[in-house]
């Protein structure tokens, strides 16, 4: 249990420790290489959306509206 200065309290449940290089079986990593693998798709249509619809910034119109916005 760790308190803080504003008064709250934070608990923490530790469910199971792995010790250190010891492999996991594929139920437990499971959840990881999901993970990993949903990453790696992101980032593959990403990249596939960035070459096909290029971002172009008109700096004059952000300056413009940046400015309006300070006012």
């Amino acid at each position: 249990m760790i308190a803080s200065p504003d008064n709250s309290v934070r608990f923490a449940f530790i469910q199971r420790l792995y010790p250190g290089h010891q492999p996991r079986s594929f139920a437990e990593a499971r959840g990881f290489v999901m993970n990993d693998y949903q990453g790696y798709l992101e980032d593959q249509w990403i990249n596939e959306l960035k070459a096909k619809y290029p971002v172009i910034i008109h700096e004059e119109i952000l300056k413009s509206l940046w400015g309006s916005i300070k006012k």
